[in-house]
């Protein structure tokens, strides 16, 4: 900022000594002293100040990242979550579907009840023997003639 060798101090020490006298030059130099020093514990002060203001500010920033990161984590490790989520839409998908096929094909109200289908794996080999089809429970499938 300022160039100050030695003999610019010299130079500004002896106008000194004329202009101030050499009985007030040592009070004189004293505040000056002071002022420096209290100058300088305010830059300090500010730059402190400023630091640790930044420091929060980082640190604030550094707070949302790891809450960020927590919200991630604790949503992508929730299992139960993932397949709630998919049987509510698989749901969801088989409501509108069964809501619609009535609609879209104009099939009648008795044609939508429900077939007994055989559960046991006897009534199984009896309803296959008696020439049904546990594919299609609704239509007989016929026997072919040898």
């Amino acid at each position: 900022m300022f160039d100050f060798d030695a003999g610019k101090l010299l130079i500004i020490g002896i106008i000194a000594l004329i202009v101030i006298g050499p009985k007030e030059l040592p009070a004189v130099l004293r505040q000056l002293g002071q002022m420096v020093a209290r100058m300088r514990r305010m830059a300090a002060e500010f730059q402190s100040q400023f630091t640790e203001a930044m420091r929060e500010a980082e640190l604030h920033d550094l707070q949302k990242d790891v809450a960020k990161v927590h919200e991630v984590v604790t949503a992508d490790l929730n299992p139960l979550a993932h397949v709630s989520a998919e049987l509510n839409a698989a749901h969801s998908e088989i409501t509108t579907a069964v809501e619609y096929v009535p609609k879209a094909f104009d099939v009648p109200q008795d044609m939508l009840t429900m077939v007994d289908v055989p559960v046991s794996a006897e009534a199984e080999v009896a309803h296959e023997t008696a020439g049904h089809s546990l594919a299609h429970p609704a239509t007989p499938s016929t026997p072919t003639q040898a």
